[in-house]
């Protein structure tokens, strides 16, 4: 079986889940838990690298070596997928893009920095700027023409072309797949975020990427879990 949490996941130790982002699970080990629950052989992974995974395996990644996939919902957070493979870095953190600082002087994130991308363009700063109760509610209002929330969209979206130009700059993936609840708002995310990009990318990292829209939309990361299971039954089918 195959499980997903929203938060990095170390990839030793069994599989614990980094206590910074969710304090709740300090010392726990998910995959043991799910195992002796379950009797059946268990792996997990972070949500976003599991919507990289589904995306790549059958969605608009297909057909890429180099891929990131940035999930835009309450969180922010990205998956890779580098060279056909899923890449979770040393400890199993790559990918936190939702907490690189962009504002060293701004307010102070869950993850105990300041400024970081997801406190400028996360979910708390889609409700202050659209004055709205959920991101739900924004995305649906901004689809249905409200200004404000479509203008709340609309600066989330820069602030991500931003942080992504770094992304794209380090690794020059072929595509970036944008998915997460907020990704539903297509254009009013999407073009924000390519005009920011292009104005903080190298020229050589631009050439040839793509910035589109997930096509699998709230299953990415569960179908995810389905391919990491799979992945992990391949050895002893026959």
């Amino acid at each position: 079986m195959g499980c997903g949490f929203p938060g990095p996941v170390r990839a030793t130790g069994g599989g614990g889940v980094d206590p910074t982002i969710l304090p709740g699970w300090r010392d726990v080990r998910p995959v043991e838990r799910l195992e002796a629950v379950f009797g059946t052989a268990a792996a997990v992974g972070n949500d976003a690298n599991l919507g990289a995974l589904s995306e790549s395996t059958w969605g608009a990644g297909r057909g890429c070596s180099e891929l990131a996939y940035v999930k835009v919902a309450t969180g922010i957070g990205a998956g890779l997928v580098l060279r056909g493979e899923p890449f979770g870095g040393y400890a199993g953190t790559a990918g936190e893009i939702g907490h690189v600082s962009l504002d060293p002087g701004g307010r102070r994130c869950r993850c105990g920095s300041r400024g970081c991308l997801e406190v400028l363009a996360g979910g708390q700063a889609l409700l202050a700027r659209s004055g709205r109760a959920s991101v739900r509610e924004v995305v649906h209002a901004a689809l249905a023409g409200d200004e404000a929330s479509a203008a709340a969209i609309g600066r989330t979206g820069s602030w991500l072309g931003v942080a992504l130009g770094g992304l794209a700059n380090l690794l020059n993936p072929q595509r970036l797949v944008i998915g997460g609840e907020v990704a539903a708002t297509g254009e009013l995310l999407l073009g924000p975020l390519r005009a920011a990009l292009a104005g903080s990318v190298l020229g050589s990292a631009a050439a040839g990427l793509d910035v589109v829209a997930g096509e699998l939309g709230e299953r990415a990361e569960v179908m995810g879990a389905v391919a990491l299971a799979l992945r992990l039954a391949r050895p002893v089918l026959p």
